[in-house]
């Protein structure tokens, strides 16, 4: 190679230097010259972007109890994630929501016999059907059917209302009906009781044991006070064939006596549990371990065998029973049980 050549190769390199260097002395004097007028970045102070999990790279506050830590020292645990606070849902509106009225099949002078039929996920639909019946005392779920009511509006004239209670819950739901034509039966209404008539017009009782297709129910529509009770035919027939045995039999009552040895009434140390009821409730029908049974309609109760004697006897057969108590607190009241008996067939004319 000629020494010109040389000298030219050593002229371009030294010219490629020169320019590498003044691109990077321009890239200094533009950066410090923009460096008064550069905005810094900020983190949010709220939302999703201020978590620290959320940022890249991490912002510094985050390690603050690791290097406020002294030397030696314990290191403490990283901050508690805070979990969101579960929204409580209103069972009155819950019910509301699910539950919509088809139609009543009313009949005033008897509640029993008055039938309603509406949507919700725990009624039993009636065959291809969309809806299902409901009778009074009849549950869907903690809710009890109590009854009915009328109502007038401005807009929709008289409409019939039905009223729910639920024994958990404070106050009563009213669910008007939506007003819709009333349903078509392909093969006409259908049965709702499914038991059929004796000779004697009486309702008999599914064979079930385990079972009461109506159980006794707070009346709170009539009685706010939550100390009167309903109790359908099918559970006082129930009553009739199983009572004595699985509810008297089973319910552990123990002579009361006062401070001067005198007999006061029966304590209730244990309760059975009656088909239809919450398991591991400590109440049956209103009745609650410790209570005291005073009286049944005024005729005072000493022993077991006398709440036998009387509902064997003269208590046979009644509509109504008060029973006195005297709760554990030692405050008295009286627990009135309404039995809606079943309905005897009128003799033909």
């Amino acid at each position: 190679m000629r020494i010109s050549q040389l000298k030219n190769l050593c002229w371009a390199g030294n010219g490629l230097v020169f320019l590498g260097v003044g691109f990077v002395v321009l890239q200094f004097v533009q950066t410090y010259q923009e460096r008064g007028v550069r905005t810094e970045h900020e983190w949010p102070t709220d939302g999703d972007s201020a978590k620290i999990e959320q940022r890249w790279p991490g912002a510094v506050t985050g390690f603050n109890h690791i290097w406020d830590t002294p030397v030696d020292g314990e290191v403490p645990p990283p901050p508690v994630k805070k979990t969101p606070t579960p929204t409580k849902v209103d069972p009155k509106s819950k019910f509301r929501r699910e539950t919509e009225v088809i139609a009543i099949i009313s009949h005033l002078g008897d509640a029993r016999l008055t039938v309603a039929f509406i949507k919700h996920p725990q009624v039993e639909t009636l065959g291809e059907l969309k809806y299902g019946a409901l009778r009074t005392g009849q549950r869907l779920g903690d809710w009890t059917l109590l009854g009915y009511e009328r109502k007038e509006t401005d807009d929709r004239g008289i409409v019939d209302v039905l009223v729910f209670g639920n024994d958990e819950v404070e106050g009563l739901v009213r669910i008007e009906e939506t007003k819709k034509p009333a349903p078509k039966f392909p093969m006409g209404p259908p049965v709702i009781a499914v038991k059929a008539l004796d000779p004697d017009g009486l309702v008999q009782l599914d064979p079930l044991r385990d079972r009461i297709e109506r159980p006794a129910y707070r009346d709170l529509l009539n009685h706010a006070d939550g100390n009167h009770w309903v109790v359908p035919d099918e559970e006082i027939r129930w009553f009739a064939m199983w009572g004595e045995s699985d509810v008297l039999g089973r319910t552990s009552l123990t002579p009361k006596k006062n401070q001067n040895g005198d007999s006061v009434g029966v304590e209730v140390r244990q309760a059975p549990t009656i088909p239809g009821q919450k398991p591991g409730m400590e109440s049956s029908r209103g009745i609650r371990k410790g209570d005291v049974i005073v009286s049944i309609n005024g005729v005072a109760v000493r022993s077991k065998e006398d709440i036998v004697l009387y509902l064997r006897g003269d208590g046979k057969g009644l509509d109504r029973y008060a029973v006195a108590i005297v709760s554990s607190s030692g405050k008295e009241r009286t627990q009135v049980y309404e039995m809606q008996r079943p309905r005897k067939k009128l003799p033909k004319q």
